[in-house]
């Protein structure tokens, strides 16, 4: 689980802290790096797996001490997936509720068409394919509300100071895969949620 380990001398992580200090630079006059240990700076690929990480890393040889805010870890995990479930919320939402009064509205016309021996999948296919642009259209929606979630998380961390403690990817850098993702629920969602809704008006 670890994505690179970067040695850190004692003497540079001296210069780091008084840098990030530099406001009470009077309290360093009486102090030497000598103060502090040399260290390897660890960034983690899966925050979720940080706890398992944190107990493998403390029975490596030689290590005297492992600092990792894992309770930061664990809120950072609780936003992400709370901002998943908002967007994927949002999408079933707005997807299945305007195929139900898409369907709802056009019943008469369903059972016109049916009388007048139109086969189910001919009933089927406008709504299929319009349950399919709502889908991806939803998708869409939802992606770019994830995409403003996940700033404003990373920008109150920032104001926080935690980013010096845990490092954040760019959203842009991984935004294809979240947007296949979302592509692809909103898919599923638009032709299956179709598929139901219309399945009732169809027996006439």
């Amino acid at each position: 689980n670890v994505a690179s380990a970067t040695f850190v001398t004692k003497e540079q992580a001296w210069e780091d802290f008084k840098a990030q200090h530099d406001d009470k630079s009077y309290v360093f006059d009486e102090s030497s790096p000598s103060t502090l240990r040399d260290r390897f700076v660890i960034h983690v690929d899966d925050i979720q797996l940080m706890s398992d990480t944190v107990t493998q890393v403390k029975e490596v040889s030689g290590i005297a001490r492992v600092q990792a805010s894992l309770e930061i870890a664990d809120g950072f995990v609780m936003l992400r997936n709370v901002a998943s479930a908002v967007a994927i919320i949002l999408v079933v939402m707005l997807v299945a509720n305007t195929i139900k009064l898409s369907t709802f509205t056009r019943r008469d016309e369903i059972a016109i068409m049916k009388m007048c021996g139109a086969t189910n999948w001919f009933v089927r296919w406008p709504f299929l394919v319009e349950g399919v642009i709502l889908g991806v259209a939803g998708g869409i929606i939802a992606f770019f509300v994830q995409w403003g979630i996940y700033g404003l998380i990373v920008n109150a961390m920032a104001k926080s100071g935690i980013l010096s403690i845990i490092s954040t990817v760019p959203f842009a850098s991984m935004s294809h895969l979240v947007l296949l993702v979302f592509l692809g629920a909103g898919f599923a969602i638009g032709a299956g949620g179709s598929a139901m809704a219309i399945q009732k008006f169809l027996k006439v």
